[in-house]
């Protein structure tokens, strides 16, 4: 009984907060956004973790709006941030090694090509 009622609650707690990974050929995914490293991106589908080229993505979408933030982590490349939320709405250059790129609701800030703060 205890086995079921763990089973249903992450199921229940995975539908609560289901991301979406959507490739390039129009297919679309829901579950949980698990990381990206060497040009892959790796998502949660079915208690599975799949990864797959970030050449191959057109879009995530994060399932709490507003909490994409909590995908981006301090040091992440810009590759990295990029394959998380996609292009930047403004890029702003602050001094030779300092960027904002800011997104709706969001803004980063890379210092030397890497995140240095998330608001």
């Amino acid at each position: 009984m205890t086995r079921i009622f763990t089973v249903l609650f992450l199921a229940a707690l995975g539908f609560a907060r289901a991301d979406s990974l959507t490739l390039r050929d129009g297919t679309t995914l829901t579950g949980s956004w698990a990381g990206f490293s060497d040009g892959q991106i790796s998502f949660l589908v079915d208690g599975m973790v799949r990864t797959y080229p970030k050449s191959q993505v057109s879009k995530v979408t994060f399932g709490d709006a507003g909490k994409p933030s909590e995908a981006i982590k301090i040091g992440e490349t810009s590759e990295q941030v990029k394959a998380a939320l996609g292009e930047p709405k403004i890029v702003a250059v602050t001094g030779s090694s300092h960027e904002i790129w800011t997104y709706p609701d969001l803004k980063i800030t890379f210092t030397d090509g890497k995140v240095s703060s998330v608001e």
